[in-house]
């Protein structure tokens, strides 16, 4: 009964504390060229940051500058095609031979064989 029927009205939902943390373009620079020297994802760039110039960003926020750069998907090129593509098709693509190669098998050797 600290604050009485006062105690009852409902309180501000604004938060406490607030960390005005800016990503400065030293930064930014730094996350893009290690995605595109290296290749790194979200979190091996935070790694790398944190390790080498003692920087700690989270990876939402390294992920969130890559998108804004258009740098959040990365692209494979394939050189008998040319074409871009992006890596988890074709991983769906290896998949999807490979499955149908375990069906050919098993419908030829009459054996069966399990694809998860």
């Amino acid at each position: 009964m600290e604050y009485g029927i006062d105690g009852l009205k409902d309180q501000s939902r604004k938060p406490h504390n607030i960390k005005n943390v800016k990503v400065t373009e030293e930064l930014e620079k730094l996350v893009l060229e290690l995605r595109l020297n290296n290749r790194f994802g979200p979190m091996r760039i935070r790694f790398r940051l944190k390790r080498k110039y003692g920087v700690s960003l989270g990876t939402k926020t390294i992920y969130n500058i890559l998108k804004i750069h258009k740098l959040n998907v990365l692209s494979v090129k394939l050189n008998s095609v040319g074409k871009k593509y992006p890596s988890y098709y074709l991983i769906g693509v290896f998949y999807r031979s490979l499955k149908s190669a375990v069906f050919i098998i098993s419908f030829f050797f009459n054996q069966r064989l399990y694809m998860f």
